[in-house]
C-alpha cells in the first residue's frame, strides 16, 4: 500500500502545474479519510454535484466539508451507487485520488467503506468548510437528492 501511495504522490507532483488552485487544494489539503457522508445532491440540469462530509479527527479537529463539483459529466456519474452510499449510515470515505483527463477535465475517485468506489469527472470544484465541535453527523431530511 505504501508503494501505491508513494506512486500516487509522485504522479500528483507531475500533474500539479496543470491543476487549477481548487483542484490542487482538493488533491493535497483535503483529507477525506474516515469522513462520514452527510449528503449527496445531484443537479443534472446544472451538471453539478454537491457532496457533504464530516471530516477530521481529535488531533486535527472536525470539519463540515462541502465539495461542489461543476461541469460534471453526468453520463459517467453512477447516481445509483451514490444513493446507495448516501443511504447507508455505515458508509465512510476511506481514500481518494485526483487525476486528469482531457484538457480542463479532472477525475476525483473516492473509495468508501464498505467497499464501493465512485468516480466524479468534472471541470472545477469549490471547497467550503466550517469547524465542528465533534464528529456528529448533522441531520438532513434526505441523504441523497437528485433533480
Amino acid at each position: 500500500m505504501v508503494a501505491v501511495r508513494d506512486a500516487y504522490w509522485r504522479n500528483l507532483a507531475l500533474l500539479a502545474p496543470r491543476l487549477p488552485p481548487n483542484v490542487h487544494k482538493l488533491a493535497t489539503e483535503v483529507n477525506l479519510h474516515d469522513a462520514l457522508i452527510v449528503q449527496f445532491l445531484v443537479s443534472r440540469g446544472c451538471s453539478e454535484l454537491r457532496t457533504r462530509y464530516v471530516c477530521g479527527d481529535l488531533q486535527t479537529g472536525y470539519l463540515d466539508l462541502v465539495l461542489v463539483y461543476s461541469g460534471v459529466l453526468m453520463a459517467k456519474l453512477n447516481t445509483v451507487l451514490l444513493k446507495e452510499i448516501a443511504d447507508d449510515p455505515s458508509s465512510e470515505a476511506l481514500y481518494d485520488e485526483i487525476d486528469t483527463g482531457e484538457t480542463g477535465i479532472f477525475a476525483h475517485s473516492v473509495l468508501f467503506r464498505p467497499y464501493r468506489e465512485i468516480k466524479i469527472i468534472f471541470e472545477d470544484v469549490a471547497i467550503h468548510s466550517r469547524a465542528l465541535a465533534n464528529r456528529g453527523r448533522p441531520k438532513v431530511e434526505k441523504a441523497f437528492i437528485q433533480s
